[in-house]
């Protein structure tokens, strides 16, 4: 938990084995703040728009916990409450932050919509896509943060995307995107207004397709 963000961005261990953790990591506002910041500060802090929240859901990460002599694992998805608002009880401090690697077959990319002063995400959205052994959509995993008052995951995603991502000349296009796609988001992502932008604005933001790192078979 006490992981540094600049640590986990020059990480070739991270790099190879949780890629979108790396990614996400290098675009945490400065040098200065990824020197000094950490990756359960930024967890326990939970701003509606960091960028780490976000990645945790997306790879389904587990969070350990100590208070006194208890101890309790909470999951990426019941971490998040609210803004600035957590699971964690009063006494209870974070640990350790539990990343599964990422699946072979698996694409991945983290791009956010960033204020241009702070850096925070005004969106910011971390994929994962894994296909199966012809290529198809098979699990689809994204967390969207900056959109609400808390990152959110969107649990179905894949009945939505199976079908629509198709696999050509090693990378994955977008070969339809319905509109229920955008809606969804709104629906997900509770979006509120701020001085950057509209809650539609937001949840377009957050549907609009983006470039997505090709699956690999060491992925």
């Amino acid at each position: 938990a006490m992981t540094t963000h600049h640590a986990l961005e020059s990480s070739t261990l991270v790099a190879e084995r949780v890629p979108l953790l790396a990614e996400a990591a290098a675009m945490v506002g400065d040098l200065q703040v990824r020197n000094r910041g950490t990756s359960g500060g930024s967890i326990a802090h939970a701003d509606p728009a960091a960028d780490l929240p976000a990645v945790m859901l997306a790879c389904e990460a587990r969070f350990h916990t100590v208070a006194g002599t208890q101890h309790r694992t909470i999951r990426a998805e019941r971490m998040f409450v609210d803004a600035y608002t957590t699971a964690l009880g009063e006494t209870e401090i974070l640990t350790l932050i539990e990343v599964p690697v990422t699946r072979a077959r698996t694409g991945c990319s983290y791009q956010k919509l960033a204020n241009k002063a702070s850096r925070f995400a005004v969106v910011g959205v971390a994929v994962l896509v894994t296909l199966d052994a012809d290529g198809g959509c098979e699990r689809v995993r994204i967390g969207v943060t900056g959109a609400g008052p808390a990152a959110s995951r969107r649990s179905t995603s894949t009945a939505l995307l199976s079908g629509i991502l198709s696999f050509s000349s090693g990378r994955p296009q977008v070969v339809g995107l319905p509109a229920k796609l955008k809606d969804s988001f709104m629906v997900m992502c509770r979006p509120c207004s701020c001085p950057q932008s509209s809650p539609l604005a937001r949840a377009s933001a957050a549907a609009l397709p983006r470039p997505l790192a090709p699956p690999t078979s060491s992925q």
